[in-house]
């Protein structure tokens, strides 16, 4: 609908060269998700913009436009897909949803920031084994964890290796079973990429300098 020149895989059956950003866990909502197209020729990064959104369905509300809103286009050079470039994202997590008092969370969060290390192992499964299980650091995956509007939000990135999931983690940040922590209302509301988590890195290493 839009008019731009996709391009095409080879073989008997082409599809169109697209793909999706990293899938979301069971129930979990998102603010921002990412599209990877590949053109048969460049073009503007607004020009797709205005493209999208001009096809993409949108209604005005009181709140602000809802739908599915392009917040921005941008060119992505040689062949690495935008899931290659991220480097995690900012979770928004219903305090209440989690059957835990505001207050709890607060000392939990200060004793977090007051650890120097918080290990925690993570149990990765596939289908017909025993499963894996991997050491990781929490103080290494969560970044600028605070409260805001009744809500947990942290930033829980994505190393190489030893990922671990937001309910794994909210389980084990505010000491309470996996099973309430699944409960909770999780809300991706930002997507972080490794250029923008590499800046802010090299900043707070600079400023405590």
């Amino acid at each position: 609908r839009t008019r731009l020149p996709l391009l095409y895989t080879r073989g008997f059956h082409p599809k169109a060269k697209l793909a999706f950003g990293a899938p979301l866990p069971v129930g979990a909502e998102s603010y921002e998700e990412e599209l990877d197209l590949w053109f048969a020729k460049e073009f503007d990064p607004a020009f797709v913009q205005e493209a999208l959104a001009r096809e993409l369905p949108r209604e005005e509300s009181p709140d602000g436009p809802r739908g599915l809103l392009v917040s921005r286009v941008v060119r992505v050079e040689g062949t690495r897909a935008a899931l290659s470039l991220r480097a995690g994202a900012r979770w928004s997590i219903g305090i209440r949803s989690l059957g835990v008092e505001p207050e709890a969370v607060q000392a939990a969060l200060a004793s977090f920031r007051a650890r120097e290390t918080f290990p925690l192992q993570v149990v990765r499964t596939k289908r017909g084994t025993a499963g894996t299980i991997r050491d990781v650091d929490l103080k290494e995956l969560v970044k600028e964890p605070l409260i805001r509007s009744g809500c947990l939000e942290l930033n829980l990135l994505v190393p190489t290796e030893g990922s671990a999931k937001p309910a794994l983690v909210v389980a084990a940040l505010l000491g309470i079973e996996i099973d309430q922590a699944k409960r909770g209302r999780y809300l991706l509301i930002e997507v972080l990429r490794r250029e923008a988590v590499e800046s802010l890195a090299l900043a707070t290493a600079s400023v405590a300098e």
